[in-house]
């Protein structure tokens, strides 16, 4: 004889979305490609949720090429993407939606998440929306920056590969190119 026990709602999908954005919870991007590889090809797999990935870029004319997944969290090394074909999917993702929908799904930089102690001496700050990716001699930032003008523009910034001692010196750099974004864009 079964009995009702409790029942839990899960938080939205943007909920979710925000919370791995902000705060770079790896086993929620897993648990996303996991549940779309479930929805879409009725397998939790990785390789059915990085199908029905590549199957959604595709339909969006967005060229796969420099893009390969092994995982939904980017910690993998054979995880392959160029910061062209990054650039390209956020423009493209931004169409038709604004600064708030942003906002909702991307911490600010100098206000929190894993961007809270970035540009925090900037005017870029709470004017970029980003997601970092960090891993040893990686660091990479992409988004959404209102620059100065007011223009809304997507971005993406790689550093593979560093010969940095310290990753300081490699978010250093980087902050001044994103500060650039800002200003010049």
């Amino acid at each position: 004889m079964r009995k009702w026990i409790s029942s839990y709602r899960s938080p939205s999908l943007k909920n979710i979305v925000r919370v791995a954005n902000e705060l770079s919870i790896n086993i929620y991007a897993e648990s996303i490609l996991k549940t779309l590889g479930h929805m879409i090809g009725k397998k939790g797999s990785d390789l059915e949720g990085i199908a029905a990935i590549e199957e959604y870029l595709v339909s969006r004319s967005i060229d796969v090429t420099a893009l390969h997944m092994e995982d939904g969290s980017g910690l993998s090394a054979r995880n392959l993407m160029s910061p062209e074909f990054l650039t390209d999917f956020l423009y493209r993702f931004l169409r038709g939606k604004n600064e708030n929908y942003i906002k909702e799904l991307m911490p600010a930089v100098g206000v929190s998440g894993t961007v809270k102690n970035l540009l925090s001496q900037s005017k870029a700050k709470g004017n970029m929306w980003v997601k970092s990716g960090s891993m040893d001699k990686i660091l990479n930032y992409a988004g959404y920056c209102k620059t100065a003008s007011g223009r809304l523009v997507a971005f993406s910034v790689f550093l593979n590969g560093s010969t940095a001692k310290k990753m300081k010196d490699n978010k250093t750099e980087l902050e001044k190119i994103l500060d650039a974004i800002y200003r010049f864009s």
